[in-house]
């Protein structure tokens, strides 16, 4: 780190935190200055870590490669000028070969051909004009990027549980693989910014009815389809149930009809899918998945599921579920791997899973269950993870994409977490072992 490097990181961090501790999105009632600033450093830190990890041990990976693409591309500013970097940001990707001038940087173009990994070498890109090239000072704009959203997360569930404000935001800003995985120079910060702030913008123009939180929550979907265009096709079904939900769920007889909603725009859904796969057999959801599922397994990797590549039929699909739910929901084992990192998320991973079942059985609030964010949250998670178990057979992607959902399903079991019937066992097992 040279003095520039230094002075440009100061001025981003006095920056950063002078945003989160004066804009009232961040604050509440419970949010003050202090824990926002606590929460923001925690986060922040375990970007630091990964960052090392990355940059001084692995050296490696699709961060690096993000952070370099974007300084290539930077690089035009000083050989071409600023037009040249203007059109070469502004050029689209034809998912094969760059078209017009891009053509002739095409050999160093590496992320061109595919839309999320092309937008993340645009944005460092961008990135480096205000960074000083620092590594470091991009993944403290990546943190904050994951932060906002987070925060909006953080926003739209305590409209709901004012109750739970602690709990919740202790969950999602403190919980380790979130700030680890979440904190790099990935596509996890841009999801977490973008399905955040959907949520926390409908739930504003829910309140004011004002058309710039339509415009905003456009933006925002088109910004999650093209980072991770499978992640906002799982997001949608929920999302519009969701949508749905909020006019019958203040009614007396609401609750049955939210469950009855979900399962309808599920339905729906599937049928769609299932019809467009009939007639579309080259381009319908089979397809995709199983070409998806091939990449993963000709790039292979340090950390890899050995398995076999799924028929290209519905019929796969259904054979390939047990592998799939595996994958998803509960790898890498403990077993899997020999990476620290990598093993101390899944130790974390099965404690969750631990907790969460064991509340599902015995702890559960029913009744919260099927308020419609919660079951919004419950269902894009679930389809989320098993849509991971399909495409994805490298651990260390396994866990960095579940970062997108995790989230979500700690609000869904901080909220579904009946307090009262935790007290009432623990002093039942006192009675029985003091009896």
């Amino acid at each position: 780190m040279n003095s520039t490097e230094a002075i440009g990181f100061l001025i981003w961090i006095a920056i950063i935190y002078f945003i989160i501790t004066h804009f009232s999105f961040f604050k509440d009632n419970y949010l003050t200055n202090k824990k926002i600033i606590f929460f923001f450093t925690f986060k922040f830190i375990f970007g630091c870590a990964y960052s090392y990890i990355i940059f001084y041990s692995y050296m490696a990976g699709d961060s690096l490669g993000y952070f370099n693409q974007g300084l290539y591309f930077y690089n035009i500013i000083e050989n071409q000028g600023w037009r040249e970097f203007a059109s070469i940001l502004l050029q689209p990707n034809t998912g094969s070969y760059p078209e017009a001038q891009l053509s002739k940087y095409y050999a160093n173009a590496i992320y061109w051909t595919n839309n999320g990994s092309c937008l993340m070498a645009r944005f460092n890109a961008v990135f480096h004009i205000i960074s000083g090239h620092f590594y470091l000072t991009h993944t403290l704009l990546y943190s904050f990027i994951s932060f906002i959203g987070l925060i909006g997360i953080y926003k739209t569930t305590t409209h709901y549980f004012r109750d739970k404000k602690a709990w919740i935001a202790g969950s999602i800003m403190l919980f380790p693989s979130i700030a680890f995985w979440g904190s790099g120079i990935h596509k996890e910060a841009f999801m977490h910014l973008s399905f955040g702030l959907i949520l926390y913008y409908t739930l504003c123009y829910k309140s004011t009815n004002k058309l710039q939180y339509i415009i905003y929550i456009f933006i925002f979907s088109v910004l999650a389809f093209y980072v991770r265009n499978y992640a906002f096709a799982l997001f949608f079904p929920p999302y519009l149930a969701y949508l749905i939900c909020q006019k019958y769920y203040n009614n007396i007889n609401a609750k049955p009809k939210t469950t009855f909603i979900f399962i309808a725009v599920y339905s729906a859904f599937l049928i769609l899918t299932w019809l467009y796969n009939q007639y579309f057999t080259n381009r319908g959801l089979v397809y995709k998945i199983v070409k998806t599922q091939n990449e993963f397994i000709s790039n292979g990797g340090n950390s890899v599921i050995v398995q076999k590549s799924m028929d290209p039929t519905i019929d796969g699909i259904f054979r390939f579920f047990l592998s799939a739910l595996s994958n998803g929901f509960f790898r890498p084992f403990p077993t899997d791997t020999y990476k620290v990192f990598i093993l101390f998320t899944s130790l974390e991973l099965w404690l969750f899973w631990l907790l969460f079942i064991s509340t599902l059985f015995f702890f559960c609030d029913y009744k919260k269950f099927l308020h419609p964010l919660i079951l919004f949250f419950f269902c894009f998670s679930l389809t989320y993870m098993l849509m991971l178990g399909y495409l994805v057979n490298t651990f260390g992607a396994i866990v960095r994409y579940k970062t997108t959902i995790l989230p979500m399903l700690l609000v869904v079991w901080v909220i579904l977490v009946d307090r009262n019937k935790i007290k009432n066992t623990i002093t039942y097992i006192n009675k029985l072992i003091y009896k």
